[in-house]
């Protein structure tokens, strides 16, 4: 496996900074891994693979990426793009974990002649929709709500929260899990995983590295429609869901499932939000796996 490289950061056409992660293998398949909320570069750790060429990017206004205002999630689709080209990358896939996964869609929207596949995990799905929160825990539904009606009041919800997770990340050792509603079984292995913990913790400290109106606007863009259809997305879409899970409930999976027009979804029983990604990394990753490393920007 080749040398991991953090904090990278190339200037966009616009002037802003996009900062990001390399893990894996330099010569590996790329793919451009998309964090989740909230979230940072470090994140991408979790999907680390022998044979990948990870590169995790942070979103504008969190961890080191400069912040733009009244953004769109088609907006982060042509980043990644401008990205692509700075990096010599013609094809590339797309992997989106949690409120990652939108982007991953919208790059599939967008891209689709770049992409070889985008893959997403646990993958938030629209907030607009009947019924949307439906198996979310009351503190992912209080967030939504608070984005929609309140942005104040959520920066004030986070800003109390990190606190807490400066806490926990301060105790190695006896600390406990980060302060997220998560399912039983994602506890349990966060327990027996102290290492995972710790890069948890890390990853929630690094998102908030500009403090929380990054965080706030992102929000903000979950719960508004997305500016695109999914019946329009042309790019395989390889979708992944974890039947235990209340931070994203099935209800949003099956919902892309059944409205993305070339979607492969696996739904699994006693899984919940990070145990998923922890116990099925490779079956997840399998679809960049088999394309070619292209790395050239002739072939895009």
């Amino acid at each position: 496996m080749g040398k991991n490289k953090d904090g990278m950061i190339t200037r966009l056409a616009d002037g802003r900074a996009l900062s990001y992660a390399e893990y894996g293998d330099p010569g590996g398949s790329p793919v451009f891994y998309f964090h989740g909320w909230p979230g940072s570069r470090y994140e991408g750790q979790m999907f680390m693979h022998p044979q990948i060429r990870l590169i995790a990017v942070e979103r504008p206004g969190m961890g080191r990426s400069d912040p733009k205002p009244d953004r769109t999630l088609l907006d982060w689709a042509k980043d990644v793009d401008e990205l692509a080209d700075k990096l010599n990358i013609g094809r590339f896939g797309v992997l989106g974990f949690s409120g990652g996964g939108p982007y991953a869609i919208a790059c599939a929207y967008h891209l689709p002649e770049r992409l070889t596949a985008a893959v997403v995990i646990n993958g938030l799905g629209p907030l607009t929709i009947p019924n949307a929160m439906q198996g979310l825990s009351l503190q992912h539904r209080l967030t939504f709500q608070l984005a929609r009606r309140a942005p104040w009041l959520l920066a004030l919800f986070l800003d109390l929260n990190i606190g807490g997770v400066r806490r926990l990340a301060a105790k190695p050792r006896t600390g406990g899990p980060p302060p997220i509603a998560m399912p039983e079984c994602d506890r349990r292995l966060i327990a027996q995983n102290s290492n995972l913990r710790r890069l948890l913790l890390r990853d929630m400290l690094e998102s908030f590295q500009q403090g929380t109106r990054g965080l706030v606007l992102e929000q903000s863009l979950y719960v508004r429609l997305w500016g695109f259809n999914l019946y329009a997305v042309k790019a395989p879409v390889y979708l992944w869901q974890g039947l235990e899970d209340i931070n994203v409930s099935p209800a949003m999976g099956h919902f892309l499932a059944e409205n993305l027009p070339d979607c492969q979804a696996h739904f699994l029983e006693g899984e919940g939000h990070i145990s998923l990604a922890y116990n099925h990394l490779e079956g997840i990753l399998q679809p960049f796996l088999s394309q070619p490393a292209s790395q050239d920007r002739n072939l895009k």
